[in-house]
């Protein structure tokens, strides 16, 4: 559910001749992720348990939203600070 939703944001946000550059970008740093973030869950489920990867990939989640929400070149950074004093 995540890639289509990722890549229409990738799309949007890409000017008409940079979407081909963007999307292969996309693509390619999805599927690394892929690679990589299995493996590592694997191997703290391996390691620990279910809790503690599951905890992991949440305050991955968290990290990434948080990154995403600060960097988004749409959202005026006064507008966070509004909203986070009311």
């Amino acid at each position: 559910a995540a890639f289509p939703l990722l890549s229409s944001e990738v799309v949007n946000r890409a000017r008409v001749s940079e979407r081909g550059s963007a999307m292969a970008t996309f693509t390619s740093i999805f599927d690394i992720a892929l690679l990589v973030g299995a493996p590592a869950v694997g191997f703290l489920i391996d390691g620990f348990d279910y809790f503690v990867a599951f905890g992991a990939v949440s305050v991955t989640l968290i990290v990434g939203s948080m990154a995403y929400r600060l960097w988004d070149r749409r959202i005026d950074p006064a507008t966070i600070v509004a909203e986070e004093a009311a």
